[in-house]
């Protein structure tokens, strides 16, 4: 991400997500929203999975 778009806290934020997040999850991520779940529920359950959000 440009850091002309981005402070530092969503830099690293990005970054600490870029670590977590495997091709194979995002696969599964898509197949969820391809299947009904929005985007915001897929993305919400994985964080929750990660331990990234409470």
């Amino acid at each position: 991400m440009n850091a002309d778009y981005a402070g530092k806290a969503t830099r690293t934020a990005l970054a600490r997500l870029n670590s977590s997040l495997t091709t194979d999850q995002l696969a599964a991520l898509a197949s969820a929203v391809t299947g009904g779940e929005s985007p915001a529920q897929a993305a919400a359950a994985w964080l929750r999975a990660e331990g990234l959000v409470h």
